[in-house]
């Protein structure tokens, strides 16, 4: 299941970096086409327009890289846990949670995969913990069933 759970992210990756680069492409030629009028405001408002459309793109671009990056090192480094850190699947009472990007809730096959980044509450109550531990998680407890 999480060979599979990877690849999924891995592509939900992709495509954010392939939906982030079109926008960036889109957003550049938008502002490179702005012409000239005798309204020079509205031309030089267009152009800032543009760009800061472009400048966001670009940030979102840089983090689907960076989260790309993060995915492929899980991937080559894919090993069973018995701690939960970076990489860990880990079985709790609400369901399954992947500790790697921030992705949100993935299907895998039929099975709902929360896909939670390092820096979130949850993976913070997570991290260290292994198979039969307890965490307190927004003012409930909870037990983790497995690590993997």
């Amino acid at each position: 299941m999480k060979s599979q759970l990877l690849l999924t992210c891995l592509s939900l990756v992709q495509e954010r970096i392939d939906s982030s680069s079109a926008a960036v492409k889109q957003a550049q030629e938008s502002a490179n086409s702005e012409e000239k009028s005798s309204a020079g405001d509205k031309y030089e408002t267009g152009r800032a327009m543009s760009q800061n459309q472009r400048d966001m793109n670009q940030r979102q671009l840089l983090l689907a890289k960076a989260d790309m990056v993060l995915l492929q090192q899980i991937a080559k480094d894919d090993k069973p846990h018995e701690i939960a850190g970076i990489g860990s699947c880990m079985e709790i009472s609400i369901g399954t949670v992947f500790i790697s990007v921030g992705l949100g809730v993935v299907m895998v096959g039929k099975q709902k995969v929360m896909v939670v980044s390092l820096a979130s509450p949850l993976a913070k109550c997570l991290l260290g913990k292994k198979a039969g531990d307890m965490f307190e998680f927004n003012g409930k407890k909870d037990k983790v069933k497995k690590v993997y």
